[in-house]
């Protein structure tokens, strides 16, 4: 089997296709579910996809693997756009021949690493033991290349990679656990980050996959975070829904368990509003709302990234009854695109007994139905969908209809319009939200555009 990893630093979704079949479109960073085929060699496209018009789709390259029985194999497609250099490197995992039937030591982990990091000539791999700090594993790897098998205890461990032209330090991440899988490799690829581009380490494995963020940039590079207010009021079987704002205040967490209190200088957020990026360094923090010390949301934010929290649902007095929603945000400077965010983060009447589910589609020109991309269906209240759409357009409308239903729509959005939602700029956030009245006056939903700038 394959899976496909989406590292191109500058372009929107990219749809692999190729041998008269299509192998999935991928978001960047997200690491593709491995693809079962038969045995043999593969010819594909990397393509970058235009969602509202396929006959403008984009061959960025052209590449191919092969398939050997019983192994997982990773394709990590690169360079940029704008540079006219995108590619494909496959790599194979590391192999623990003997995991299923457990004979082996029953502490060790077995994981190759593999480089895809686009910049350098090579680079040395070192894995830093968290408890004894010994650097007990070092590879030093060509563009491309792949170790052998490594062989790893169950301590955590700290990744350090370092230029081999002049020993500078690309990437440290925080300690990490290796975890026990039958396959898994550990791959750096570029990063494009909000202030610079750097580098990502992406975890692979049978089963487990994630990133291990570059902490490195934490000394120069600030991480970004808003907060969006929907917080609606809850008074018992009579209902009111203020539109009152929220204070919150904000808690660095330090390693010795004390608290730092970073709480901007301006912490009001009105309802169906965002506040503005604040800057902080990378690391865990806790947000409150002002007078509810029992109730907090953990989070952990990276250097040179933004990060949105989304306080939905009820206020029922020691704090919103939905969870917080902690999303990242794709901010990269796309070649022609704009990436956008929508959010349902619409709370019905606490009375009723289903949240409004709805079906997001976009339309270049013209009216729903016909003229339509469905971007999403049936999404429920909390859920969030991410989509790209072709700066060089004249306009289109988002349009939200209940769940199956495509003629006529809760509410809707012209895009492109540089005075109401300038997509270029800032995050690109909208979210739709049930517009407050009082008890059971209301004026119905809308989609608001949250879209800030980050400094």
């Amino acid at each position: 089997s394959i899976g496909f990893l989406h590292t191109v630093t500058d372009a929107a979704l990219i749809r692999v296709e190729g041998n008269n079949r299509y192998y999935g479109t991928y978001a960047y960073g997200n690491l593709g579910t491995p693809i079962g085929l038969t045995e043999g060699g593969y010819a594909f496209d990397i393509v970058e996809q235009d969602l509202q018009n396929s006959s403008a789709n984009k061959t960025l390259a052209s590449d191919s693997f092969s398939v050997n029985p019983n192994r997982i194999r990773l394709s990590v497609l690169h360079g940029s756009v704008e540079g006219n250099d995108v590619d494909s490197t496959t790599f194979s995992l590391g192999r623990d021949e003997d995991a299923g039937r457990n004979e082996n030591d029953p502490d060790a982990r077995y994981m190759n690493v593999s480089n895809a990091y686009v910049g350098t000539d090579s680079v040395t791999f070192k894995f830093i033991n968290f408890t004894t700090s010994d650097e007990s594993r070092t590879e030093t790897l060509a563009f491309g290349e792949t170790s052998a098998t490594i062989e790893f205890d169950s301590s955590e461990y700290t990744l350090v990679v370092t230029n081999d032209a002049d020993g500078s330090e690309l990437y440290k991440s925080e300690a990490q656990p290796i975890k026990d899988q039958i396959e898994q490799t550990m791959i750096i690829a570029n990063h494009a980050g909000l202030k610079s581009t750097g580098v990502t380490a992406y975890y692979y494995g049978t089963v487990y996959r994630d990133t291990w963020a570059n902490k490195s940039v934490a000394s120069t590079n600030k991480g970004y975070v808003k907060v969006v207010n929907t917080i609606l009021g809850k008074t018992g079987d009579d209902v009111d829904y203020p539109a009152a704002p929220v204070s919150f205040e904000l808690f660095l967490q330090n390693e010795d368990g004390t608290e730092t209190d970073v709480t901007p200088a301006v912490a009001d957020v009105v309802y169906g509003a965002t506040s503005v990026y604040e800057p902080y360094d990378g690391g865990s923090y806790i947000l409150r709302l002002s007078g509810q010390a029992n109730w907090g949301y953990a989070f952990t934010l990276a250097a040179d990234s933004a990060f949105n929290i989304d306080l939905y649902g009820y206020d029922v007095g020691n704090g919103p009854e939905s969870t917080p929603l902690g999303v990242f945000v794709d901010k990269r400077v796309l070649k022609g695109f704009a990436t956008v965010q929508f959010q349902h983060l619409a709370v019905e009447k606490p009375n009723d007994s289903a949240s409004l589910v709805l079906d997001v589609h976009i339309v270049p020109a013209g009216l729903l139905p016909n003229d339509s991309t469905r971007m999403i269906s049936g999404l429920t209240a909390g859920g969030s969908t991410t989509f790209s759409i072709n700066l060089t357009a004249s306009s289109y409308t988002l349009y939200l209809t209940k769940s199956g239903l495509t003629s006529t729509w809760v509410a809707e959005l012209p895009l492109l319009n540089p005075d109401t939602s300038p997509m270029q700029n800032g995050d690109n956030g909208l979210f739709f939200i049930y517009n407050a009245g009082t008890g059971s006056t209301s004026t119905g939903y809308s989609v608001v555009n949250a879209s800030k700038d980050i400094p």
